[in-house]
């Protein structure tokens, strides 16, 4: 299995998909904010404005549930393991 264990190597490459497609959503959600804004300003739209402030609050969102993420990603590789199971041989 070239060095994987219970395809670890899969789930590993999924969680790296993932914090690709998290920081692409980060990134549509900033630049959102600062287009709806912008138009809301021009055209003097609060509903606008209020759209941009939400597309804000997403794009705050998503930078603390980054490490997070990767830190529920360890723990549970660290448990699922043979050992830690009671399975002693």
């Amino acid at each position: 299995m070239s060095g994987c264990c219970d395809n670890s190597c899969s789930i590993d490459a999924l969680r790296e998909r993932q914090r690709g497609t998290l920081h692409m959503v980060l990134g549509i959600n900033a630049v959102m904010f600062f287009v709806i804004a912008a138009g809301a300003l021009y055209g003097n739209s609060t509903a606008l404005l209020a759209d941009s402030l939400d597309n804000l609050g997403d794009a705050l969102t998503y930078p603390p549930s980054l490490p997070c993420r990767e830190i529920s990603g360890r723990r549970s590789r660290r448990s699922s393991r043979p050992d830690r199971l009671g399975s002693r041989s």
